[in-house]
């Protein structure tokens, strides 16, 4: 019995480590800090996965014959995983990632193999032991300094008209506007409305730089465009919107799907929310755990697991995009009532397909994964005036409760993929067909704009970060943009009396549909 509690001990604490301590954590959104800063989390989920269960089945009398020789293997797996990670994380290693894990697998195999030996089973259990509370106390003790954690130098205003504007970031996934506009008054007439409702300079000419969410969401949250744009989402680093608005004393609040916003960006905001709130808790802490460990253990696994996992619940995606948005308007009387000026972004996936919703956003029963591109132009359609009628619904809420100067920017990461023609040859490289895969729908609104205006001249992405930053009244016009097409050309543009393609094509793009 003795023999049993202890087992059940050296199982409990490495658990209590991996589980209990991150799930206090994430409510108060500080998952980002906790996993950056703190490796020995990393070793007692290895520690609670490889050697607890092992033991803990060995002492409830399975593998009697062979207890010895078990116990032996999960003393030894722990032993090659904690080398491993105090391998790792040594600096020549992350200098040199790929030989740094080939050489920390290889050194920490060797070194792991014998440990057990030179130690002793006995002392080793003791060992195992004794450091998983010292990480379990040592948890705690971080978690208590992040959650005490103080924001930066709160921005004190002498009046209202001295405070700086605070910022309404929208972002609507995969909105293809030459798509959804295809021959649908109703999408026409629906643009026309909300733009002159809530008195907003629409962009009939914008497009998107990029032709996916990972490189394009880095990018147009990039604020400082001298520095070279990140590889992708999980690439780390300190040139976003969300820090230079953090250090700008801003309360930043990320509702944000499919990228793991929380698990980067956390430790700036007051809130932060990667999943709907009616989403199961479990699953969504789990998968934020996984990533969690993945994040510090492999960043190609990490990719991995993201992109598995995203595709496996991608129908979910249009509901709890409506019950994130459900979330974001329920939460809103507490950023609209804050005392310092706030950066508010919202990242949902519609009208991204698959296509689950209608026009009036009701759920339907099947979706078009895997169905032609022709099958789906009308879903795209009902699915894109869901997503303006959210938009409307946003915006008729956000102006009944809002009393401070308040700047809105809408837009979309991308339209139809790029990759869907072939850039290697000449036919398909027409001019209609690099509209219809980036041409995106964009709004903005200036802090006293009293009047709905409708602006040609050409937008992109790029020029997103220049209006949150600078006080504007419309997105500056880029002169030069490249898009980025994975495994595929890079193909420039230049707008000055139109686009053209690399200057091969003399005529320019055509206009967008008249709204005006």
């Amino acid at each position: 019995m003795i023999r049993l509690l202890t087992t059940f001990s050296l199982f409990l604490f490495p658990c209590l480590s991996l589980f209990v301590t991150p799930t206090i954590a994430s409510f108060h959104s500080n998952l980002t800090l906790y996993s950056n800063a703190y490796t020995p989390l990393m070793i007692a989920v290895s520690m609670g996965v490889s050697l607890g269960v092992f033991m803990l089945f060995l002492d409830l009398w399975l593998f009697k014959t062979h207890q010895k020789t078990f116990r032996l293997m999960a003393l030894s797996l722990w032993s090659v995983i904690f080398c491993f990670f105090f391998l790792k994380h040594l600096s020549w290693a992350n200098r040199y990632p790929k030989v740094g894990d080939g050489l920390s697998i290889f050194v920490s195999f060797i070194f792991g193999s014998y440990l057990v030996k030179w130690i002793g089973i006995k002392q080793l259990e003791r060992f195992i032991f004794v450091l998983s509370v010292v990480f379990l106390t040592a948890d705690i003790i971080q978690l208590k300094k992040i959650t005490q954690s103080e924001m930066p130098p709160t921005v004190v205003a002498n009046n209202e008209r001295d405070r700086p504007p605070s910022i309404l970031h929208l972002m609507f996934d995969k909105f293809s506007f030459e798509h959804a506009a295809n021959d649908n008054p109703a999408f026409i007439k629906s643009i026309k409305r909300l733009t002159q409702k809530h008195n907003l300079t629409f962009y009939p000419q914008h497009f998107a730089n990029h032709s996916y969410t990972n490189s394009a969401v880095p990018d147009f949250l990039r604020p400082d465009k001298t520095i070279s744009i990140v590889k992708g989402f999980n690439e780390k680093t300190e040139n976003t919107l969300f820090h230079h608005f953090y250090k700008k004393g801003y309360s930043l609040f990320i509702y944000g799907h499919y990228l793991p916003y929380c698990l980067r960006f956390a430790h700036l905001t007051k809130h932060c929310q990667n999943n709907s709130r009616r989403s199961s808790r479990w699953v969504s802490q789990s998968k934020l755990l996984i990533e969690l460990y993945l994040s510090e253990f492999s960043s190609s696994l990490h990719d991995m697991f993201l992109n598995k996992t995203s595709f496996r619940i991608w129908n979910r995606y249009a509901q709890n995009s409506i019950e994130m948005i459900d979330d974001f308007l329920e939460d809103s009387s507490l950023w609209l009532q804050n005392k310092t000026p706030f950066y508010v972004y919202l990242h949902v996936l519609i009208p991204h397909d698959p296509f689950r919703l209608s026009a009036d956003c009701e759920i339907t029963p099947t979706s078009l994964i895997g169905h032609p591109q022709i099958s789906k132009l009308k879903p795209l359609q009902d699915q894109s005036l869901c997503a303006l009628k959210q938009l409307d619904r946003i915006l008729s809420t956000i102006a009944q409760k809002n009393k401070s100067p308040l700047k809105i920017v809408i837009h979309s990461d991308h339209g139809i993929l790029l990759d869907s023609i072939d850039l290697t040859r000449k036919s398909q490289l027409s001019n209609k067909n690099i509209m219809e895969l980036s041409h995106v729908p964009a709004w903005t609104k200036s802090c006293n704009q009293t009047r709905s205006t409708f602006f040609n001249e050409l937008t992109s992405n790029d020029s997103i970060s220049n209006f949150l930053i600078d006080n504007r009244e419309r997105i500056r016009p880029s002169q030069s943009i490249t898009f980025n097409c994975p495994f595929a050309l890079k193909t420039p543009f230049h707008s000055k009396d139109g686009i053209s393609w690399d200057n091969s094509f003399s005529n320019p793009f055509p206009l967008a549909p008249n709204i005006h």
